[in-house]
């Protein structure tokens, strides 16, 4: 899904997300059984974030709210400050990530600034970007955002 995300082959994308949404928790591995389900929510987001189209819309209830997202090495905690019914302010609250890239700084940043989940990545660092972006959307789905 990822591939067809990045070629711009939407509808393709989707179709992948939906099928990964649908086998992970099929899969019987040896060992990591347990994270399916975290992995396959994360597709989920992925899959929602593909599916919206902007933020410029949104209708926001003020207030802070928090999300945990499964980065590279483990938890990223994040709180999102919402005010005027926009994004007013996205952070790291913790983390365990030992090579991020300075992402778990640069990447709240540019959420905020842009007011936008479709932010540039950071070469090293895309599965901690992947969280943040998904951790964050997953807190805007709690300010009401759909």
């Amino acid at each position: 899904g990822d591939l067809y995300a990045a070629w711009g082959k939407v509808d393709q994308a989707k179709t992948s997300y939906q099928e990964a949404i649908r086998l992970y928790p099929l899969g019987k591995p040896p060992y990591g059984g347990h994270l399916l389900p975290r992995k396959a929510k994360k597709v989920q987001a992925k899959l929602d974030l593909l599916s919206m189209a902007s933020l410029d819309n949104a209708s926001l209830r003020d207030g802070r709210y928090t999300e945990t997202a499964l980065g590279y090495s483990g938890d990223i905690e994040l709180a999102v400050e919402v005010k005027g019914g926009r994004i007013a302010n996205v952070k790291v609250m913790k983390h365990e990530e030992k090579i991020d890239q300075n992402a778990c700084v640069l990447i709240p940043q540019r959420i905020s600034a842009q007011v936008s989940l479709q932010v540039d990545g950071i070469s090293g660092a895309t599965v901690t970007k992947d969280a943040i972006v998904s951790g964050t959307l997953t807190a805007l789905q709690k300010a009401g955002l759909k």
